[in-house]
């Protein structure tokens, strides 16, 4: 009889197997708590109203209608139309 056995013996649990099923708990409970954590950090980092423009340097604007004005000698796309086509 191993240490762990009687160890689980006078602690009244049943077999080696819970003794390793508990550990496996408090493992996996610890695991998901330090996930809840970083990931809770994380949010409220990046969901934090930080002034990001100024670590990116000045944001710059796009300006959809000055791109279509601007925009000259585009290639177009030819398309055949074969839906009337009766063979």
């Amino acid at each position: 009889m191993t240490l762990a056995v009687k160890v689980a013996s006078i602690a009244g649990w049943s077999s080696w197997r819970e003794i390793q099923m508990r550990k496996v708990h408090w493992f996996t409970a610890a695991a998901v708590g330090i996930a809840m954590l970083v990931g809770t950090g994380e949010w409220t980092f990046l969901a934090s109203p930080a002034d990001t423009t100024k670590a990116l340097g000045a944001s710059v604007q796009i300006d959809p209608l000055k791109m279509m004005e601007n925009a000259r000698n585009l290639p177009s796309a030819h398309y055949d139309d074969y839906a009337l086509v009766f063979n």
